[in-house]
């Protein structure tokens, strides 16, 4: 059947169940409700430091945050899978060395708040994990 033999509402139809496939597919939030929303703050008096290539990774979902300047906090949102364990592992680069963070164990299916100090020495000084 030709698309020019559907009639106005046929088409309509058509193009709205397309439209929402689509914005599924392209959606910024996945379909599971539990997020797991990140703070890192970097504590370093020292203007000239930062850490780069920071990457923040739960239960599946991953995302890389933008370069943290000494002073400054970047935050994000993950959506990690119902099934899987949320716990954050964070990895970064301070001074040329990579670095790693590995948080500590939560249980599944619920949603969190994260917030992750790292100190000048390039080391998570403080963590706090709320519901």
């Amino acid at each position: 059947m030709h698309f020019k033999s559907f009639n106005k509402v046929e088409n309509l139809i058509l193009l709205l169940m397309l439209f929402l496939t689509l914005s599924q597919t392209i959606s910024c939030k996945p379909s599971n409700s539990v997020t797991v929303k990140v703070k890192v703050s970097y504590k370093d008096s020292n203007p000239d430091n930062q850490l780069d290539r920071v990457d923040v990774i739960s239960g599946g979902d991953a995302t890389e945050l933008k370069t943290i300047p000494a002073g400054k906090t970047r935050g994000t949102r993950l959506w990690p899978s119902t099934v899987s364990q949320p716990q954050l592992f964070l990895s970064y680069n301070f001074k040329g060395k990579r670095r790693y963070w590995d948080g500590p164990k939560m249980p599944r299916g619920k949603g969190y708040k994260i917030e992750v100090v790292i100190g000048g020495d390039g080391k998570v000084i403080e963590h706090k994990i709320t519901q």
